[in-house]
């Protein structure tokens, strides 16, 4: 491939066409804000996969397993991002290219609320608008993001001072397999129950409040 093909193709190519758009919505500081990048494309992440299926559970337990494991390099995460991609939208039957371009176009003419958006952000919070603090379901004093809390699933939440246990959470988790008729239900409890087992085996205290998000 010459040099003047190769440059014709880049300057065509998506990335860089969303470059420009970018800047102008933007500017250049929030545009190569690599933080902000990060946030914003786990968020777009996270709604699609949403839109495709994953329960809140599902997406829980992976943030666990891969900050679990050794951090990658960022080129080739882009591939597996790009193969990925490619491979959901074949099985959602969506043409990938064409729902960037649509995106795209589609992004161009809602500058003016992006900004608006923008501006409202909170500072220094991964989450794009402000969010009303959730009330603990026994108490009923809200529970702020960054406070230990317990929640199983997309059910209600309780503070600390309220949260069960670990061993009362395995008892609950039985409970509720033992009355439910929902075979799925009832594998994803069991899975709950056995880490929490494995993390007994381990050495946690039965007795601790079960302070982590399910």
């Amino acid at each position: 491939m010459t040099d003047k093909l190769r440059s014709c193709r880049l300057r065509h190519a998506f990335q860089y066409r969303v470059h420009p758009w970018m800047l102008e919505c933007f500017g250049p500081a929030v545009s190569v804000d690599t933080i902000e990048r990060n946030h914003r494309f786990l968020e777009e992440a996270l709604e699609l996969v949403q839109a495709c299926g994953a329960t809140a559970a599902e997406a829980h337990q992976l943030v666990e397993y891969v900050y679990g494991r050794p951090i990658g390099d960022k080129a080739q995460e882009v591939g597996g991002v790009m193969v990925t991609l490619a491979a959901l939208c074949l099985a959602q039957g969506i043409n990938m290219h064409e729902a960037g371009e649509v995106e795209l176009a589609r992004v161009w003419t809602k500058i003016d609320q992006i900004r608006a958006k923008q501006a409202t952000k909170p500072k220094g919070s991964p989450l794009p608008q402000a969010v009303t603090p959730e009330l603990c379901v026994a108490c009923r004093k809200p529970v702020a993001e960054d406070e230990p809390a317990y929640r199983y699933d997309d059910g209600p939440i309780a503070c600390e001072a309220c949260a069960p246990t670990i061993a009362e959470t395995i008892r609950m988790l039985r409970e509720g397999i033992e009355s439910s008729d929902d075979e799925e239900d009832k594998a994803r409890w069991q899975a709950v129950i056995d880490r929490l087992n494995l993390r007994i085996a381990n050495g946690d205290d039965p007795d601790r409040k079960n302070t982590w998000r399910l």
